[in-house]
Parts: C-alpha cells; sequence; structure tokens
C-alpha cells in the first residue's frame, strides 16, 4: 500500500521522524529523489547527482510537492550508516544555519550579477566551491538556480553565495531599489499609524543632519529620489536611524506600551516585519 502526502501539511524531518519512529522499512519519494529506510534507520538517500548525506540534507529542505511512501522496497546500496537521532539532530543543526544564511540574502528569484570592480584593501583567494558558484553567475540565472546547479550541498552553496556578496566579488543590482522600497513601505506605515505629531519633525531633523533635503520627502507619503546618487549603505543608515527616533519619541509622548502597539499595529497592517 503507498501511502501519499503534500509537503505543506507536513515537513520532511516530521515524516522522516515518523517512519523512523515505527520501524518502518521502504522508499520515501520526493519529486526530486529518494530516501530509503530499513526498521526505521535511515539507509540511503539520492537527489540528482548527489547520495548519501549530503542527499538527505538537500531533500529534508524541500517545502513542496507530493511525497510517497513505498513499503519494503529496498535500496540499490547503503550510503548512509550514521544512527539516525544522530542524523535528525544534525539536519536540525544545518536547517538553522541556513536559515541565517537565507536571511542575510537577497531574495531567491533575484538575478546577481558579478562585480567589474577589484575589491580594495585584501587579496581574496578563491576556493574551488567559490568558482563552483562563480561560474554560474552569469546575469542570467537567479539565485535559487545557482544552488540548485552547483552540484554544492545545500549549507555550502548559502554560505559560499554569502561571502562572494559579503567580499563584493557578486552583488544584487536591485538592491538599491528593494532597499528603498521596504525601507518607505515600513517607514510610511509608523507614520501612518501613530498619525501626526512630533515624530515627524524628528524624521525631518534627520533628513538634514544626514543633507538628504531633495532626496528624501516625508509629507503625505515617503519618497526618494533613487536616482540621486546616494550609496543603498547610508539610505540604510537613513532608515533605520529615523525608525529608531520615531519609536523613541512616541515612547517618550505616548509612552513604551501605546506606542510599540501602534508601531507593530502599522506593521502589520502594511505586511512588514
Amino acid at each position: 500500500m503507498v501511502l501519499e502526502c503534500e509537503l505543506g501539511y507536513f515537513t520532511p524531518i516530521e515524516i522522516f521522524y515518523l517512519l523512523s519512529r515505527f520501524k518502518k522499512s521502504g522508499r520515501l519519494e520526493f519529486e526530486t529523489g529518494e530516501v530509503y529506510f530499513i526498521e526505521g534507520n535511515v539507509v540511503h538517500a539520492k537527489r540528482g547527482e548527489l547520495t548519501g548525506m549530503e542527499a538527505l540534507y538537500q531533500l529534508s529542505l524541500e517545502e513542496g510537492g507530493k511525497i510517497r511512501f513505498f513499503p519494503d522496497e529496498k535500496p540499490e546500496e547503503i550510503t548512509i550508516s550514521e544512527e539516525t537521532g544522530t542524523l535528525f539532530e544534525e539536519i536540525e543543526r544545518r536547517k538553522l544555519e541556513i536559515k541565517e544564511f537565507k536571511e542575510k540574502l537577497p531574495p531567491f528569484d533575484t538575478v546577481p550579477l558579478k562585480s567589474t570592480r577589484t575589491p580594495e584593501g585584501e587579496k581574496i583567494a578563491l576556493r574551488k566551491k567559490d568558482w563552483k558558484v562563480l561560474i554560474l553567475v552569469d546575469g542570467k540565472r537567479t539565485i535559487k538556480e545557482i544552488i540548485e546547479q552547483s552540484g554544492l550541498g545545500a549549507l555550502d552553496a548559502y554560505q559560499t553565495l554569502h561571502w562572494l556578496f559579503e567580499k563584493g566579488l557578486i552583488y544584487d543590482p536591485e538592491a538599491k531599489k528593494r532597499l528603498i522600497e521596504e525601507g518607505k513601505k515600513k517607514l510610511g506605515a509608523v507614520l501612518s499609524s501613530l498619525g501626526e505629531g512630533p515624530w515627524k519633525d524628528e524624521v525631518l531633523k534627520l533628513i538634514n543632519e544626514m543633507e538628504l533635503s531633495g532626496v528624501v520627502e516625508v509629507n503625505e507619503e515617503v519618497r526618494v529620489d533613487a536616482q540621486a546618487g546616494v550609496s543603498p549603505e547610508k539610505l540604510g543608515e537613513f532608515f533605520e536611524s529615523a525608525f529608531e527616533r520615531i519609536k523613541s519619541k512616541a515612547e517618550e509622548v505616548l509612552g513604551k506600551v501605546l506606542a510599540k502597539k501602534k508601531i507593530q499595529d502599522g506593521l502589520k497592517k502594511a505586511g512588514v516585519k
């Protein structure tokens, strides 16, 4: 009897735990690979050209598609001998690390570009895995496609991409545009929720202090001139400082509890974290 379910209702690790707990034997089929169990122990995994633990780790990150379990099917080879509990602990550890790197990377549909400038101040030696990723940055592939085609384990691929961005060897051409849109949305949501008050004056003071007059305007809505030649770093600093000043002034005038509620309500309504 074949068992079938949709990923989304369950995570791969939850299915792994279930099969392990009830000591099941058979093949767990994903749309991108498969995992074999013998009496609840994971003994083989395959995903594309990857086999063994790296394949298992990548399959554990799947978020969509159907999975089916075929009882009593046996693997042609044994590629995993580690104790199942240890494997699950490692999967959870890697998922946490990957989550941290995902939060630092641009959205997965971003198409990164190679930098034409040589990073200053240090000599950078590229490792084999860096080249594997860098060669895929061609102005056409998305971050998601680069990760999938790199031939690296998921964690290695995320780490390598983050390192290449950090060293300035690749960049996100939409970074400034995205930063402006997110900053405007957050700032506008908070100001709208708080209504008229001295917090707006704090933002206007900051605009003058940072010499952003004509670049940033705060009236009925927040406007930013993306063509003004201001660096993403400076704009990021402005949005961060503006939010902190608004928060501080709101707490001073309204009290911490009410200020926090109004700010959170505004962010939630606008769908901003």
